[in-house]
């Protein structure tokens, strides 16, 4: 491992400064540090997140460490020395940092996961080649009953590519992981307010007495009323607000996008126009880059107000649910509800997430079916699309 020369292009202004310290740079324009090292004649060039020498040389030592270590893994599986369960775990967090397709969340979540089944999994330190799919199963066992479903799920999968990291060193013909189950997951039980409670619920958080009160009723207004999940609401800027033209552009983060990359226009719907006319109307001089909504989360308002009202306890994500139910419970087609909400399979989730909508609901849609001789159907079916006469061959069948 070498110290590596800042490189530039004959003729062009460098953008890196050298510092008194080994390994370390500084960008010139930016002021961040980064780590610079040549190892194997790779160079190797990583941002510190810091402008402080002192965070950065105490990162340094932390990254040059782990590069380090990283050399003298492959060292040892160039020179066939045994691989553990934990080198194929560094060997897949090496993957998961380096990807560039990883959501910043996505990337958080697998490293947690990563954690969580070292801790959990018998001698993690053994040669891969001693581990049985005994001892997977005996894994999974104790690791479903710490765990959710969507959480064991996921360490299943994972650990499945951490042996397929062993198999693709030739270290073993075959994955042990792979006769482990993956659980059934049970849908969350939807229990959504009515629209009167919801109002209520508003007025509840608004006037609490809070100093963000107004502001946390109105995330919970701007939540139920467009759709958003959190992440996005938080991004939502006035420029993205067009009042004129009746849409709202969810962007979602600046460097992720949103849940699927994409940005998507969602028309405004009455509420959801007066209350960005009213809050816009409230705050009229702000830029065009601030922000819509001036609190980024609203959770411990809202658990307390559904407490004071004596109804389940709401998240963020849930405002969500009771938007999508609203909008198929009047009547918006599945596909173009799917779309509003930023999803890309046309409304298969949909129709998954939300085949049993609020009981009076369901009670009113049971009511305007009837059986009766008599009766005129209220929308077209198949009996009265047909010749008058197929009517009466069906009943006789």
């Amino acid at each position: 491992m070498q110290e590596s020369e800042t490189e530039t292009k004959p003729g062009k202004p460098s953008f890196w400064q050298s510092t008194r310290h080994a390994f370390l740079i500084r960008h010139r324009n930016s002021r961040s540090l980064y780590l610079n090292v040549r190892l194997n004649g790779r160079l190797i060039r990583k941002s510190l997140k810091t402008k402080s020498i002192t965070v950065g040389r105490l990162r340094l030592a932390k990254e040059l460490g782990a590069i380090r270590q990283a050399a003298a893994r492959r060292s040892d599986l160039d020179a066939g020395r045994k691989l553990t369960l934990c080198d194929c775990i560094a060997l897949y967090r090496e993957r998961v940092e380096a990807s560039a397709t990883l959501k910043p969340a996505t990337r958080k979540f697998y490293r947690e996961v990563l954690v969580e089944i070292e801790r959990t999994f018998d001698r993690p330190g053994r040669d891969v080649r001693e581990i049985e799919t005994q001892d997977c199963l005996t894994w999974a066992g104790d690791f479903a009953r710490r765990y959710n479903a969507t959480r064991y799920n996921a360490a299943v999968g994972i650990l499945r590519r951490l042996f397929a990291v062993a198999v693709e060193k030739g270290l073993r013909t075959s994955n042990p992981a792979s006769s482990v189950r993956k659980a059934r997951v049970r849908r969350k039980e939807l229990k959504l307010p009515s629209v009167a409670t919801f109002a209520a619920l508003v007025r509840n958080i608004e006037t609490a007495g809070g100093r963000f009160s107004h502001d946390c009723a109105d995330l919970v207004r701007f939540l139920a009323f467009s759709g958003c999940r959190i992440a996005e609401a938080n991004q939502i800027r006035w420029a993205d607000v067009d009042i004129g033209r009746d849409e709202l552009v969810v962007r979602g983060d600046p460097k992720a996008g949103t849940k699927n990359w994409e940005a998507r226009r969602v028309p405004l719907n009455p509420e959801l126009r007066a209350l960005l006319e009213r809050i816009r109307s409230e705050r009229p001089n702000e830029p065009d880059g601030a922000p819509v909504l001036v609190v980024r989360e609203c959770l411990k308002s809202l658990h307390r107000a559904c407490d004071r009202l004596g109804i389940p306890r709401l998240t963020h994500h849930d405002l969500r649910h009771f938007h999508a139910t609203r909008c198929l419970e009047s009547g918006v087609p599945v596909a173009t509800v799917a779309a509003w909400l930023g999803h890309k399979d046309g409304g298969a989730l949909l129709l998954k997430t939300y085949s049993h909508l609020r009981t009076e609901h369901s009670a009113a849609m049971a009511a305007r079916v009837s059986f009766s001789p008599n009766a005129e159907p209220t929308a077209p079916n198949v009996v009265s699309l047909m010749p008058r006469s197929e009517p009466d061959r069906l009943l006789k069948l």
